[in-house]
């Protein structure tokens, strides 16, 4: 007996030894792991933002904001396995985005931005922790979000800032947080419109089914879609 397209596994497309797939096979990848009530949209939106670092212009900047149980934080590491793309939990400081440390130290990357260069995607599980954390860490991590979104950061370090770190680049921001951000006035002001909010449908937290162990392919194949094919 036949199956039916949708009812398959995804046809992976081979070019320049890469495995591609399309979007659809994304979108099916999405529902199998999440359910029928997946919103779909979020998901082609993160998948987007993503893609336009292969291209020039303004970097787009996009929080998914949403309850628990939503998959939120799985649709934005939908992209983690990019090349160029880092995924982490949460910033703690204005040191784990641009550290002074010197990269001779064992274990020393000299922060996020050094390790993405002048390029690439910038994945935060966890928005809600930078919100709800200490004011003045938050106030100075969200001064050097501004100024990273417009391409340049100036970090003085020592004593008396004796000492000046830069970056310079161009970074996308994906990040998944709690519906807090929508009562964090002076957060939301300050980060001003780098930042698209979008907030999945409730529907998609009707009949959660994701688990840790089947996150893995969809993720996977998600990543693959938001390539280009060559």
């Amino acid at each position: 007996m036949r199956t039916a397209r949708s009812e398959r596994e995804p046809a992976p497309r081979k070019g320049n030894r890469k495995t591609r797939y399309t979007i659809d096979d994304a979108h099916q990848e999405f529902s199998k792991y999440f359910g029928k009530d997946f919103d779909m949209d979020t998901a082609d939106a993160t998948l987007a933002v993503a893609a336009t670092n292969k291209i020039a212009g303004d970097p787009p900047w996009l929080m998914v904001i949403s309850g628990s149980g939503n998959a939120k934080t799985e649709t934005v590491t939908s992209v983690s396995g990019v090349e160029h793309t880092i995924a982490i939990s949460t910033i703690a400081s204005e040191a784990a985005l641009l550290s002074a440390t010197s990269n001779k130290k064992a274990g020393a990357t000299g922060g996020i931005l050094r390790r993405l260069g002048d390029q690439g995607v910038l994945v935060i599980k966890d928005f809600t922790s930078i919100i709800s954390g200490d004011r003045k860490a938050r106030t100075q991590i969200l001064a050097a979000l501004r100024e990273i979104h417009d391409g340049k950061w100036n970090r003085s370090v020592g004593a008396d800032g004796g000492q000046t770190i830069s970056w310079e680049g161009r970074i996308i921001l994906i990040c998944a947080c709690t519906t807090a951000w929508d009562s964090a006035y002076s957060v939301v002001a300050q980060m001003g419109p780098a930042l698209l909010p979008s907030a999945p449908a409730p529907a998609s937290a009707a009949k959660p089914q994701a688990s840790a162990p089947s996150e893995i392919p969809a993720r996977k194949t998600s990543s693959a879609a938001r390539s280009p094919k060559s």
